[in-house]
């Protein structure tokens, strides 16, 4: 998915997005097309081999980053310590990093990871309900609502799986220390399914992280891309010098 205009500036960093645990992409569409003239966006589709975990994902991933122009990552839930994973080299355009309600250490715990396991192939399946309360807010369309599901249908149900243990055991705190690109973060405050100590963690490890808060449920870039473009917009392009 590769969005291009004429009126694209062209200092304007291309935005490289990593998306959640369906890995298929198909969610930034509404995110992609408000992008534009502003943005070029890249979407990073994960692939299903059966090992799924952050080495392996980056390492297929790095060399499909942009080599001849300036770059943002922008990393959502699951994305998030990938994107961490892929800055840590400091690949050549790379200008800054940002999160969208991700996590750096695994934000279940071991009772509740393991019964999310075994649920995995249930995933597909969730009843409007559950999709509106923990990831797309209680007043999504129900166009969204299938969307969501229908991304989750295309990948199998092992491929799920992996993921959620990859989820499981990760812990990125000693990638984000030690990441010297600039980093940015923006928070649903409706967000109902990562604990507050999700974000707590990203601040206590960098007090100076740059935090901006939309009253948006977990899955922010797809209910608020207006909103979430007008911050990195005046993050990228006013403070650091991208006008």
């Amino acid at each position: 998915m590769e969005t291009k205009s004429t009126s694209l500036h062209a200092r304007a960093p291309t935005l490289v997005l990593l998306p959640g645990l369906d890995g298929t992409g198909e969610l930034f569409a509404p995110l992609c097309a408000a992008a534009a003239p502003t943005f070029a966006t890249h979407v990073l589709r994960y692939d299903h081999d059966p090992d799924q975990s952050y080495a392996r994902l980056a390492e297929v991933l790095a060399p499909q980053l942009p080599q001849d122009r300036p770059f943002v990552l922008i990393g959502e839930s699951f994305g998030g310590p990938l994107a961490l994973r892929l800055a840590l080299a400091a690949p050549r355009g790379l200008v800054a990093v940002v999160f969208v309600n991700t996590y750096l250490r695994s934000p279940i715990g071991f009772l509740a990871g393991r019964a999310l396991t075994l649920m995995t192939p249930l995933l597909a399946h969730a009843p409007d309900l559950t999709v509106r309360s923990f990831m797309l807010g209680d007043d999504a369309s129900r166009t969204l609502v299938e969307q969501v599901r229908g991304a989750l249908r295309s990948v199998p149900a092992s491929v799920l799986r992996a993921r959620i243990v990859t989820l499981r055991s990760c812990d990125e705190t000693s990638s984000y220390l030690h990441c010297i690109a600039p980093m940015f973060y923006l928070h649903g405050s409706e967000d109902r399914l990562l604990p507050k100590t999700a974000l707590e963690l990203f601040e206590y490890v960098r007090p100076g992280l740059v935090v901006e808060t939309l009253a948006a449920p977990h899955l922010l870039l797809q209910r608020k891309p207006a909103e979430a473009l007008a911050c990195l917009q005046r993050w990228l392009l006013e403070d650091k010098g991208y006008a």
